[in-house]
């Protein structure tokens, strides 16, 4: 699927079925509307989990070429990149519609804001677009606490799906899951997207199903992967 964000959209430009993220905002942080809180709070992951809850469901109905709205209100820059690193995981195609005046504006191409859904493990203890949380404590709350170690061998591509050719491995229901860089480089294709992994990044697998993914070690280089289910 591919996902639009409605930035303060007024009444007329509100696509049916939107996800109201900006209704949500209200509930779960109603003293930072359209921002984030300077300090640690914990309904800044409720809300990215609310968030991930209303993908999933739209994810189920979706195919690979649905747009997914969702609406907010005007947001600051910590905000917005919170709001897109979340959608990042859960499509190829984030396109952003900055105060639209008529819904024909939404049939435009909106400003691109898709960001590789890859972190540095050393940057996930300290304040980062909203994320308030030590490096693993997301799986925890999610209860990922079941891992495998997979070996990404040179000129081997991982897929999450399709059928294999020579030199291709394979990492089944690759969908929503996590993986951590334990040795070695290479490259996530995602979607139509691309983008390079090193050691100790921590990489999130698109969530949707249908959507190619294939991980691809450095050349002349293994790479070492754990891979939390």
């Amino acid at each position: 699927m591919k996902i639009g964000i409605v930035i303060d959209p007024p009444k007329s430009v509100r696509p049916k079925n939107a996800i109201r993220a900006d209704v949500a905002w209200k509930l779960f942080l109603p003293e930072s509307m359209g921002d984030l809180p300077g300090e640690p709070h914990k309904n800044v992951d409720r809300l990215g989990s609310w968030l991930d809850e209303e993908f999933l469901i739209r994810s189920e109905t979706s195919d690979i070429n649905s747009i997914v709205w969702i609406l907010t209100p005007p947001l600051s820059d910590r905000a917005l990149a919170f709001i897109s690193t979340i959608c990042s995981r859960w499509a190829d195609s984030v396109m952003a519609y900055e105060n639209p005046k008529s819904i024909n504006d939404l049939d435009s191409e909106g400003k691109d804001i898709w960001k590789p859904p890859v972190k540095d493990i050393h940057s996930l203890s300290t304040t980062q677009e909203g994320g308030f949380y030590s490096a693993f404590a997301e799986f925890e709350q999610k209860g990922e606490i079941n891992s495998s170690v997979q070996l990404v061998a040179p000129h081997v591509r991982f897929y999450n799906s399709g059928s294999l050719k020579e030199n291709q491995g394979v990492l089944p229901n690759a969908e929503g899951r996590t993986i951590f860089i334990l040795k070695g480089s290479g490259t996530v294709s995602y979607g139509s997207r691309s983008f390079d992994f090193k050691q100790f990044d921590i990489v999130y697998l698109p969530h949707s199903s249908g959507m190619p993914v294939s991980i691809t070690s450095s050349k002349g280089y293994e790479s070492e992967i754990l891979v939390f289910d």
